[in-house]
């Protein structure tokens, strides 16, 4: 035990002397998580409520379903229609499809008839005043069979629904993540990978600084030296990723629920298996070039199927879907947004046994191969 603490003080104090190191796994995340927060911010944006639908009218004639028509317009634009006429902008029905209005609206046979060109482009918009135009249909003629009835109410105007033709009820009650919420966890699990990066060096300093023949002539055993150096990087790696979680909830005020002991289980099994892949892959690839550039590529693929740098969900492609279990970015992301946004702590324990099987794994057949006399010199 002495010998692992005495270990495990020295990387310390060695990965916190490098300020420039340090300062850049906790700048990098900061910034990366502040410019695709506001870079794609319109990509998590709420999109349930109807807002700035445009659509073209044109009217023959001057019917009573051409003057409740006309009532109808006024009333839309209170729920976010811009109904315009098409006579000011001179555009045909036959080229909607090549303009940003999502229907044009012909009433015809002296305003008696009523047709809807829809733009197939906007096909949600066209939807939407398809389903505002049914109401409205039906309000008419439920009011011309009462006035048939009833001539008395001849002269009472169409009751429009009220609070608008169209209402949003989301059927998802949970909080939904912003940019800002996605980025500060995605960003966090991505770097945390990267700081396999100070595991790797945990070997390889020993090698260039010279410091391997003084460790060889130490009576130290193996276990001992891979359990101090994977600690102390280890702690020193979850004081930055501290650093930046914090600054994200309370300086840019990213979401992160009030369960931080199931999310700080998460990302500490991650980071254990980060800084195991780091010093794995160091014992085992002795040309520093190569290693390096092994455990560079590894949060890239991980990252890309984790969905760090955008969800893949968007991208609709199942193999992608499938191929990204592959990946322990994917499940620690995934066990963190349910925590989060759904209270869901399901995936927690998955993740963790993920993230702790990788580095079991990896260590076991870095510690078969390892030979001290070999890969310290």
């Amino acid at each position: 035990m002495t010998n692992i603490l005495a270990i495990l003080k020295k990387e310390m104090v060695h990965e916190l002397r490098n300020k420039k190191s340090s300062l850049m796994l906790i700048l990098f995340p900061i910034i990366m998580i502040t410019i695709l927060s506001l870079v794609l911010s319109s990509a998590f944006a709420d999109q349930s409520s109807v807002t700035n639908v445009d659509i073209l009218y044109n009217l023959n004639g001057n019917s009573t379903l051409t003057q409740e028509f006309m009532n109808m317009t006024r009333e839309a634009s209170k729920s976010g229609f811009n109904l315009i006429d098409a006579s000011v902008t001179g555009i045909n029905p036959g080229n909607i499809t090549d303009t940003g209005y999502a229907c044009y609206i012909q009433l015809s046979g002296n305003g008696s008839d009523m047709v809807l060109y829809e733009n197939t482009k906007l096909s949600m918009e066209a939807s939407i005043t398809e389903t505002m135009l049914s109401s409205f249909i039906r309000s008419y003629n439920t009011q011309t069979v009462i006035r048939k009835v009833n001539p008395a109410s001849i002269n009472k105007p169409v009751n429009f629904p009220e609070g608008g033709y169209v209402q949003a009820e989301s059927l998802q009650k949970e909080r939904a993540p912003s940019s800002l919420d996605y980025y500060t966890i995605a960003m966090l699990t991505l770097f945390i990978m990267y700081s396999a990066l100070s595991g790797l060096w945990a070997i390889n300093s020993e090698r260039t600084q010279k410091t391997g023949n003084r460790i060889l002539a130490s009576p130290l055993r193996k276990y001992e030296l891979l359990a101090g150096k994977t600690i102390g990087t280890t702690l020193v790696t979850i004081f930055q990723m501290a650093v930046v979680f914090i600054f994200a909830r309370y300086i840019l005020n990213a979401y992160m629920g009030s369960h931080m002991e199931s999310i700080a289980l998460v990302l500490i099994s991650e980071i254990i298996m980060s800084i195991s892949i780091g010093i794995s892959i160091s014992l085992m690839v002795k040309n520093i070039n190569l290693a390096s550039s092994i455990v560079n590529f590894v949060p890239v693929i991980f990252g890309f199927l984790g969905g760090a740098y955008f969800p893949l969900s968007n991208m609709d492609s199942r193999f992608l879907n499938t191929l990204s279990n592959f990946s322990p970015i994917k499940w620690s992301n995934d066990a963190i947004f349910k925590v989060v946004f759904d209270n869901d702590f399901s995936q927690v324990v998955n993740a963790v046994i993920i993230n702790l099987s990788i580095a079991a794994l990896i260590f076991a057949v870095a510690s078969l191969v390892f030979r001290r006399e070999a890969q310290l010199k």
